[in-house]
């Protein structure tokens, strides 16, 4: 604009500020360049999504690696916790404590997986191998009792 358009619009609109020193408008002018915009606001959350949409394909791809089904969890994504990178102290307490107790729970499963677990605790419907043979006559008993068959049809609460 030229000087004259300028010195004419402040005569007009701005009378007020007409002696103020050039400081002012320029303490101004950094004022309103400092204020966020919308365009800042967006880009700065796009920034975080960025950094978890890099960590989901970081982990995707070492599922892809292993050549297991994308549905493994356990075995990929709590070591892959591993690369993520850090900024904040927080984060990297919470990260620690995540590895410690996938390392916890290896160890306690472990020994869940070592422990002998009867065949009828597997699967209680199964006759094939029913060990105690007082057992099999109480059933037996059980099964060919007429009286506790009606008694049982007529509800289960008189049983």
């Amino acid at each position: 604009m030229k000087r004259s358009k300028l010195e004419d619009h402040l005569r007009r609109c701005h009378p007020e500020k007409i002696g103020i020193d050039l400081k002012y408008f320029q303490t101004l002018k950094e004022k309103y360049e400092k204020k966020p915009t919308v365009h800042s606001i967006f880009s700065s959350t796009s920034e975080s999504y960025d950094d978890g949409l890099r960590a989901s394909y970081n982990i995707s791809l070492l599922i892809a690696k292993s050549g297991k089904p994308h549905t493994i969890g356990e075995q990929l994504i709590l070591p892959a916790v591993e690369e993520v990178e850090c900024l904040d102290e927080d984060n990297q307490t919470y990260v620690l404590h995540l590895i410690a107790q996938h390392d916890d729970f290896k160890f306690r499963f472990e020994d869940v997986l070592s422990m002998e677990i009867p065949p009828w605790v597997i699967n209680p419907f199964d006759e094939t191998e029913v060990g105690n043979v007082i057992l099999q006559k109480e059933l037996l008993e059980l099964s060919t009792n007429e009286a506790l068959k009606v008694t049982f049809k007529r509800g289960y609460q008189k049983f």
